[in-house]
């Protein structure tokens, strides 16, 4: 029934503005008003929807994904942008294997192969993480 359908992810934000600068100025990605409370984000086919919600609580997982070639190359041009990274311990990260993986200065995870990952956060608080597979 939905196998052919396109899907959008959406979560809630707390103020448009900053976030539509965010979005755009910041990680330079294209970005529509859908009305005053309301933000649409193009990412290589994908769309991602953003709302206003006065009682908004920041996501407690990681709403966004990006997949990039290089995450200690996309963490540093971010840093030069403002961008804070998440300095989680590994088994905060994740539960299988904490062990083996390293977290560097910068809060990139590195899980002994070719999987980094790198977490931070929108102005909203939502939780964001670039990585490289």
């Amino acid at each position: 029934m939905l196998k052919n359908a396109p899907v959008m992810v959406t979560y809630s934000i707390n103020d448009v503005e900053k976030a539509k600068h965010f979005y755009s100025e910041v990680l330079g990605l294209e970005v529509t008003s859908l009305g005053e409370n309301m933000l649409s984000l193009s990412v290589k086919g994908s769309t991602v929807a953003m709302y206003l919600k006065k009682n908004h609580t920041p996501a407690t997982y990681t709403v966004l994904n990006f997949t990039v070639d290089d995450v200690k190359q996309t963490i540093n041009e971010l840093k030069e942008k403002g961008v804070e990274f998440i300095h989680y311990k590994p088994e905060e990260i994740s539960e299988v294997s904490p062990d083996k993986m390293k977290v560097d200065e910068d809060g990139m995870a590195d899980f002994g192969g070719s999987f980094k990952i790198a977490f931070f956060n929108d102005p909203a608080g939502n939780n964001l993480a670039i990585l490289q597979m």
